[in-house]
């Protein structure tokens, strides 16, 4: 009797620690997500408010080798999205950027307003490039008063900044 007690209790235990093993194996298979893309990865990352990852994305619909390296298609009103959310948290190469996609018509239509906008708060967080880009807006009097005091002074500054570009115009703008 104590042997078929003992033979019960201990099948009942082995089933038990099958069923268990099983569900455990099932509850692993439903857990198991598929790994993401990097470009799923960077999606993500944008969009709880990192703003690298927000001018990276804005890169990624923006620049062919950028676009290739992500498997991502190009798309210019997702580049200017995702840049200007950098841009609201003061991401200077993200402003400076988008003053260029501005001052172009090849993207969207020129609009100088923006492009002075975006150039001037990029200049003001110290981007080089952008202090360039706006000296050239005072220069040739785009969009803006021509004023060439103020273009001297801010392709001065791009120089110093290492903008090679600037240093010539320098040179040019001083000898007049």
């Amino acid at each position: 009797m104590k042997t078929k007690n003992l033979f019960a209790v201990l099948t009942s235990f082995l089933l038990f620690l099958s069923l268990f093993s099983c569900s455990k194996k099932v509850q692993q298979e439903e857990e198991y997500v598929e790994p993401k893309t990097p470009l799923e990865s960077l999606i993500e990352e944008a969009e709880i408010g990192r703003k690298k990852a927000q001018y990276k994305l804005g890169c990624v619909y923006f620049f062919e080798t950028d676009a290739k390296k992500y498997r991502a298609q190009l798309d210019v009103q997702k580049a200017i999205y995702w840049l200007q959310k950098a841009g609201e948290q003061n991401h200077a190469e993200a402003l400076c950027l988008l003053g260029q996609i501005y001052l172009q018509k090849t993207w969207v239509p020129r609009d100088y307003g923006k492009a002075f906008e975006c150039l001037t708060k990029a200049s003001d967080l110290g981007n080089a490039y952008a202090q360039f880009k706006l000296g050239q807006m005072y220069e040739s009097g785009s969009g803006v008063k021509e004023d060439d005091k103020k273009a001297l002074e801010l392709f001065k500054k791009a120089a110093e900044g290492g903008v090679e570009e600037a240093a010539a115009y320098v040179r040019i703008m001083e000898k007049k």
